[in-house]
C-alpha cells in the first residue's frame, strides 16, 4: 500500500472559525451519532448475513457468475488487507526495537556525556593542584637559593674571621717575642745600672753576671758626670714604666713607647762609653 505524496498534487487549506459546542450539544451529538453508528452496523451486518446466506443457502437461480466474482474479490481483498495487517505489524516491531535500540544508544550516550563531565572536572582538579605544586616549588627553590647565598656569605665572613684570628695570633706571637725581648734587656740594664751605681765598692770580675758581659764595654763609673748618670737615670725609670704598660696592655701603642724609651736608653748609653 503506497502512502508516498505525489508530488504534482497541491495541497490547499483553509481555516474556518467554528464555535465552541456547549456541553448539552455536545453531549446530544454525541448520543445521535452513536445511535446511527449503532444502526448502520447492524444494518451492515444484517445485509452481510444476507447476501452470504443467498451465497450458501439461497436459490439456484438467484446465484450467478457476478455474485461468485464478488465474492472472490471480496476474499482476496481481505486475504490482502489481511497480509498488509502482518507487515504492518512485523514493521511496527522493528521500529519498536529501533526504538529500543535508539534509546539505550541515549541512554550510553548520556551516560558516556556525565563520564566526560565527570572525567573534565577531574583534570580541572589536577590543573589547579599542579599548579599550586608549581608555585611551592618556586617557592621551596627560591628559599634554596637565597638560603645557598646567605650560605656562601657566612663562609666567607668565617674564612675572613679565620684569617684575622690567624693574624692576631701571629700578631701575639710577635708581641710575645718583644716582651721577652724587652723583658730580658730591662733585667740587664737593671743588673748594669745596679752595677754602675756602686760608686766606691771593688768589684772582681768575678762577681760580674755573665750578661753583662754582652755588651762591647761598661763604662766606668769615674768616666760618668753627675748630669749624665742623672738623665741615665731617668730614660732607665722611663723605660721601666714603659716597659710595666706595656706588660698590662699588650698593644702596639704601648710596645711602640717602649721600645722607644729603649732606644733612648741605649743612645745614652753607649753615648758615655
Amino acid at each position: 500500500m503506497d502512502r508516498r505524496v505525489n508530488p504534482s498534487y497541491s495541497r490547499r487549506s483553509s481555516m474556518i472559525y467554528t464555535k465552541t459546542p456547549s456541553r448539552e450539544s455536545l453531549s446530544k451529538k454525541m448520543g445521535d451519532q452513536k445511535g446511527r453508528t449503532t444502526g448502520q452496523m447492524k444494518k451492515r451486518r444484517d445485509g452481510g448475513d444476507n447476501e452470504l446466506s443467498k451465497h450458501i443457502h439461497g436459490d439456484s437461480k438467484d446465484v450467478g457468475a457476478d455474485d461468485f466474482s464478488l465474492f472472490s474479490s471480496r476474499a482476496v481483498s481481505v486475504e490482502k488487507d489481511s497480509e498488509e495487517l502482518v507487515m504492518l505489524r512485523g514493521q511496527m516491531e522493528e521500529l519498536r526495537k529501533k526504538l529500543l535500540e535508539k534509546d539505550d544508544a541515549l541512554r550510553s550516550a548520556e551516560d558516556s556525556l556525565n563520564q566526560m563531565s565527570s572525567l573534565h572536572a577531574s583534570i580541572g582538579d589536577l590543573k589547579q593542584q599542579m599548579t599550586a605544586k608549581d608555585t611551592m616549588i618556586r617557592t621551596v627553590t627560591s628559599q634554596l637559593s637565597n638560603a645557598r647565598n646567605k650560605l656562601a656569605d657566612k663562609q666567607a665572613a668565617l674564612e675572613k674571621i679565620e684569617w684575622e684570628v690567624t693574624t692576631t695570633n701571629k700578631q701575639v706571637e710577635k708581641l710575645q717575642e718583644d716582651r721577652n725581648s724587652l723583658e730580658f734587656e730591662m733585667s740587664s740594664f737593671i743588673q748594669l745600672f745596679e752595677t754602675l751605681s756602686e760608686s766606691d765598692s771593688v768589684t772582681c770580675p768575678e762577681d760580674y753576671d755573665a750578661s753583662i758581659h754582652q755588651f762591647n764595654r761598661v763604662p766606668y763609673i769615674d768616666d760618668i758626670s753627675e748630669s749624665e748618670m742623672q738623665e741615665i737615670e731617668e730614660a732607665r725609670r722611663s723605660y721601666v714604666e714603659a716597659l710595666v704598660v706595656a706588660k698590662e696592655k699588650e698593644d702596639e701603642e704601648s710596645l711602640a713607647g717602649a721600645i722607644e724609651a729603649r732606644l733612648r736608653l741605649l743612645s745614652l748609653v753607649f753615648r758615655t762609653s
